[in-house]
């Protein structure tokens, strides 16, 4: 039994059903009394001695770069130990040529002897049981058309398909280029790819190589987006009322909402995830006080989503009738009085109507709108913005309007923003995300759906 960290999850293959998963060993150095990395990466198997894990099984058990596993001596999967070393922590034990550390290379020459450079793409004959991959360290690395071009440590240039499944990825004909840290010595191995040959040659005979992983030891250097590291990355408080004590406003077909938000949170994105049911206005208030009093220092972020009717003044209706306003439920995250949240997004989503109007303007003749059996969540009609830095609010649609959802599905909002996130959070940042959503939103049934922000960086969930 060993153990090891993650260090790379691939683009999904098979039409998004599984990834491949790359791992560095762990173990126990005396000298420095700590669990550091060694060796060259390898492929973490599955049953059935394959490469590739099933991504819904990835989900489940919350594998995800930078947690720690248990493995068996021929590298099967065995259990989720609940570890999590962050990507600069893990680079602190990877060395250049040093066998009690993860190794590094200089170059593609150094790490692939057998190995040639044409015209920036890397191919040999054969990959060979200790050649198939290793970590290269950069001093450039650029985007364009899932491509990564770098130079490496030793002068080489070289351009590869971009396999990465992480924040480092782009399809755009524009370049994108990565800020990379400068190593501060000859031995400081500086920032890392991920090269990786293939299990199976091409036509001609010859394996390719592909980039598998970019490791940044700082997330970046230009402070152009928010840090998200920890495990957990922060709490998500989700607040759902759904039982009244007038019945007609029961809101049954919330519950898929919260279905999907506990497993977009909780599963995929890593969040510690705290549901609370059916409370009163002054419920709310206290578990958004007790939430501002936990010590947040180790976590990234908040997000907190309100799901209820609405009522004039911006304001969430509570269980039996009286209501609490949503400007006073975030200034409890504000940083004078919770300061462990400083400088961290504090991100809320509302599903509650603002007003009692319905867009005429629904598109006719189209048979895969069926519009029959929306309600609506009551009324929220005046509207706020955020007060301080760092937070961002997204409402389910604008001022005057209302937010319609459906008995057997739940709400348009929370199920176009819970499959939008899910699909896009490795590559997209939120304000792209929430732009997707409003435009799945407003596609299907002319809702449009705002957000206020006054975050100072990119948030990638």
């Amino acid at each position: 039994m060993k153990q090891a960290v993650v260090i790379s999850l691939a683009k999904a293959h098979r039409d998004n059903r599984t990834s491949i998963v790359h791992c560095l060993r762990l173990k126990f150095q005396r000298d420095v009394g700590e669990v550091r990395p060694y060796g060259r990466p390898f492929w973490l198997h599955a049953d059935g001695n394959k490469f590739i894990i099933d991504n819904d099984f990835l989900r489940r058990e919350k594998i995800d770069v930078g947690k720690v596993i248990v493995i068996s001596n021929n590298v099967c999967y065995l259990m989720n130990t609940g570890d999590y070393l962050s990507i600069p922590k893990v680079m602190e034990g990877i060395k250049f040529g040093d066998s009690q550390s993860a190794v590094a290379f200089r170059g593609i020459d150094e790490a692939f002897p057998d190995a040639t450079i044409y015209d920036g793409s890397i191919g040999q004959d054969l990959p060979g049981p200790d050649q198939s991959h290793a970590l290269v360290s950069v001093l450039e690395i650029s985007l364009k058309d899932n491509n990564l071009v770098a130079v490496t440590r030793s002068g080489e240039k070289i351009t590869i398909n971009n396999c990465s499944r992480n924040n480092y990825q782009d399809s755009s004909i524009q370049v994108v280029e990565l800020s990379i840290r400068k190593p501060r010595s000859e031995e400081d191995v500086g920032d890392l790819i991920l090269v990786s040959f293939g299990s199976k040659p091409t036509d001609q005979g010859c394996y390719w190589a592909t980039c598998e992983g970019i490791l940044l030891s700082e997330v970046s250097t230009e402070h152009d987006c928010y840090k998200m590291e920890s495990y957990p990355r922060g709490h998500c408080l989700i607040i759902n009322n759904m039982c009244f004590e007038n019945e007609k406003l029961n809101r049954p077909c919330a519950i898929h909402d919260e279905e999907k938000l506990q497993s977009l949170f909780g599963n995929d994105l890593q969040f510690q995830v705290h549901v609370e049911n059916d409370l009163q206005n002054f419920e709310m208030q206290q578990i958004c006080t007790e939430y501002s009093e936990k010590d947040h220092s180790k976590c990234d972020a908040f997000v907190c989503i309100l799901m209820s009717h609405g009522d004039v003044g911006d304001k969430i209706v509570g269980v039996k009738g009286r209501t609490i306003g949503i400007e006073q439920l975030m200034s409890e995250f504000k940083t004078e009085r919770c300061p462990s949240l400083a400088g961290k997004p504090k991100i809320f989503f509302v599903q509650a109507c603002r007003g009692s109007l319905e867009d005429k303007f629904l598109r006719q003749g189209d048979e895969s709108r069926d519009f029959a059996g929306l309600t609506c969540d009551s009324t929220l009609a005046s509207s706020i913005s955020p007060q301080e830095s760092d937070f961002l609010l997204a409402f389910a649609t604008v001022r005057g309007y209302v937010a319609l959802k459906r008995r057997d599905y739940g709400s348009f909002y929370i199920q176009a923003l819970t499959e939008v996130i899910a699909r896009n959070h490795n590559k997209d940042h939120l304000s792209d995300i929430l732009t997707a959503v409003n435009c799945r939103v407003s596609d299907a049934l002319n809702q449009v759906s705002p957000t206020h922000s006054t975050l100072r960086y990119k948030v990638f969930l």
